[in-house]
């Protein structure tokens, strides 16, 4: 086979765009699948900061309960008032924001999961500042009965962390699974 100049540069030409071609499709290929791995890793990462902080207005607002009982006038009663009800926004927020997050189905179950307890764990807490405010005595018995329903799931659970634990660890699964190359 006898091919001229001409056809040879062709050839060669013809090579060399066919070789490129396929270069940047691998490359626009792996582009894409990189970009989606880091939005994956970005909205874990988000709702592990959205959890992490309503895990802390969660102790923040036992911390509230914990000062209404201890408040000696009206007017701690009402600074403690003030800060429940921010703290609370703040923990409901935090939930709202991951609740609606493009999180993975076994994720937004698990948050559906706790978040029907929190709210109730949220309320009990706004009614024992509201009773501290009124019946000290009785907002005393209200929270030994409150925190002795919220450990039953852990004993139950054989000593195992509170729901939202359990959340912390799905999403933490859930980051390194993205973190895993495919």
């Amino acid at each position: 086979m006898n091919m001229t100049i001409k056809a040879r540069i062709f050839a060669l030409g013809a090579s060399a765009l066919a070789f490129t071609a396929i270069v940047g499709g691998i490359g626009f290929v792996d582009s894409h699948f990189t970009i989606d791995r880091a939005t994956g890793m970005s909205v874990a990462a988000e709702a592990m900061r959205n959890h992490l902080l309503g895990d802390m207005m969660h102790d923040t607002i036992r911390g509230d309960v914990y000062s209404a009982l201890l408040a000696q006038n009206p007017d701690d009663t009402r600074a403690v008032q003030s800060e429940l009800d921010e703290h609370a926004g703040a923990f409901r927020s935090h939930l709202d924001a991951n609740t609606n997050a493009p999180l993975p189905p076994s994720l937004s179950s698990a948050l559906a999961e706790v978040r029907k307890p929190l709210d109730a764990y949220i309320n009990a807490a706004g009614r024992i500042v509201a009773l501290a405010a009124k019946n000290p005595a009785d907002a005393r018995g209200r929270h030994a009965r409150l925190r002795d329903r919220l450990q039953r799931p852990r004993r139950q659970a054989g000593g195992r962390h509170r729901p939202h634990d359990r959340l912390r660890g799905r999403l933490r699964a859930g980051v390194d699974r993205r973190r895993r190359p495919r």
